[in-house]
């Protein structure tokens, strides 16, 4: 994902209760969350001048190598980051954007599939 929300593990927002649904639905027994910026706001543009720090990739590289798939989904706002493509093979996503970049999941439908980035 893009950017933290302000969830956690007592209170979801609109995008955790979708990703519940899409998880159950592709039959995958939990998942983890991972942001690319630490910074939380619910305006990605305030993440442009904002930067992916090595203390945040760490976690994300830790849920990676946690996991048996990878989903993008951070939106239309920024491509791949060149550290996820170092060390993400087959990713996956909801779909893509006009602009290659994987879908957010909170608009799709509910008979969304997943498919490859690649």
């Amino acid at each position: 994902m893009l950017n933290p929300s302000l969830a956690d593990n007592y209170k979801d927002d609109p995008t955790i209760r979708r990703l519940i649904k899409f998880a159950k639905l592709f039959g995958y027994g939990g998942f983890y969350v991972g942001n690319l910026f630490s910074y939380i706001t619910p305006y990605p543009k305030e993440l442009k001048n904002n930067i992916i720090t090595k203390k945040n990739s760490s976690s994300v590289k830790k849920m990676i190598n946690k996991v048996d798939d990878v989903v993008y989904a951070w939106g239309s706002s920024m491509q791949e980051p060149v550290f996820l493509k170092k060390i993400v093979d087959n990713p996956k996503c909801f779909g893509k954007n006009k602009n290659q970049t994987p879908k957010h999941p909170l608009y799709l439908s509910q008979n969304t599939q997943l498919v490859d980035y690649s």
